[in-house]
């Protein structure tokens, strides 16, 4: 039927046709294969009309930590994973992270990308500073974080990684924390670079990254911080340059915790969700223009909560909460299922758009 079509035609349909199909219809010539195999503005196209679905995983029943099985889930399609893939079981794995179809899966000792629709896997070179300093960090004894996202001026996806390293007392008391950034750009780099600029502050290595219009963004750690100062935002990775910068956080935030802040995604916008005044409340702002020096923030909802301050786990709960409200917004706001469904029997689900991004 194709030598019958414009070619603008074949173009449009091909487009938007799944990911899974693409791979299968490469056989049909050379020129589908170049195109589906090589053709980078294809690829673009394609993942901009994808629907998006879940990504799940299974771990171990002695340690959730120790993920073991990764797969696909359509809730309109199925009810079971498809497409799913078995890990290695070297240690426990930090928070995933995905960009475009590549799905970062870092453990302690190993940091993987995976995509899953074409089911290709690399994994990244050992680096120094993926070695633990003696002193505890976390309460799970890591000293790093990972995130992943695309730089647009290269067409590139690049992995960061922060890390602490030793530390220095200091003679009024107490220590100075050093710390560094590092990134692997796939299908480039033979190992890990340091970047040239430090960063500013800390990151908090509990949480996760955030990619987000060409930037990585992370919450900063104000334990960690000099006696006498505080955060004056969110630490932002642009990707492009390798540089780093603060991004002002939500007006009106005064005494902002950001140890029980949670960033994400949320329809096409940076989001947070933190605790309100007096901690009786959550509340979800969210900002798309994070290119200006004053980026405007709408609050989207404020949520009703208890107040636990005398609870010694305090922080760790509202962060919990902030997390579940925010994730579960963008997992309904994506894919039509229900924040509850994060405590489905399927374990950890996060979401997914299925690519043609190489590895």
């Amino acid at each position: 039927m194709a030598p019958y079509l414009p070619p603008e035609l074949v173009w449009e349909i091909m487009v938007r046709l799944p990911v899974k199909s693409l791979l299968r219809f490469r056989c049909i010539s050379k020129a589908w294969r170049d195109r589906i195999s090589d053709d980078a503005e294809f690829r673009r196209a394609n993942l901009r009309a994808q629907t998006p679905c879940l990504l799940a995983w299974s771990s171990t029943e002695e340690d959730r930590r120790k993920v073991t099985t990764v797969g696909l889930y359509v809730p309109e399609e199925s009810a079971a994973i498809t497409d799913t893939m078995e890990l290695p079981l070297e240690c426990e794995s930090h928070s995933f992270a995905h960009c475009d179809g590549l799905l970062l899966m870092p453990t302690e000792t190993v940091v993987r990308v995976v995509n899953l629709a074409t089911r290709r896997v690399i994994t990244l070179p050992e680096s120094s500073n993926s070695v633990a300093p003696s002193v505890r960090f976390h309460e799970f004894l890591t000293h790093q974080i990972f995130g992943i996202g695309h730089d647009s001026r290269n067409d590139t996806y690049k992995v960061a990684r922060f890390f602490f390293g030793s530390m220095d007392p200091i003679p009024t008391g107490g220590y100075h924390h050093n710390f560094g950034m590092e990134v692997f750009t796939i299908g480039i780099d033979q190992h890990w670079r340091e970047t040239t600029a430090q960063p500013p502050y800390p990151v908090d290595i509990s949480g996760k990254s955030t990619f987000f219009k060409g930037s990585l963004f992370w919450i900063i750690d104000e334990m960690k911080l000099p006696i006498g100062e505080s955060p004056q935002g969110f630490l932002r990775f642009k990707l492009e340059d390798e540089s780093f910068c603060v991004m002002p956080p939500p007006p009106h935030c005064q005494g902002l915790i950001y140890e029980t802040s949670y960033l994400a995604e949320l329809r096409g916008e940076l989001s947070v969700a933190h605790a309100g005044p007096k901690y009786e409340s959550i509340e979800i702002w969210m900002c798309n223009d994070v290119d200006t020096n004053t980026p405007r923030w709408n609050r989207l909802y404020t949520v009703k909560t208890f107040c636990l301050l005398e609870n010694p786990l305090f922080q760790a709960t509202m962060y919990n909460q902030c997390q579940y409200l925010l994730d579960g917004q963008v997992l309904k706001d994506i894919v039509g299922v229900n924040g509850s469904l994060m405590h489905h029997r399927l374990g950890s689900i996060m979401p997914y758009i299925p690519s043609l991004v190489p590895l």
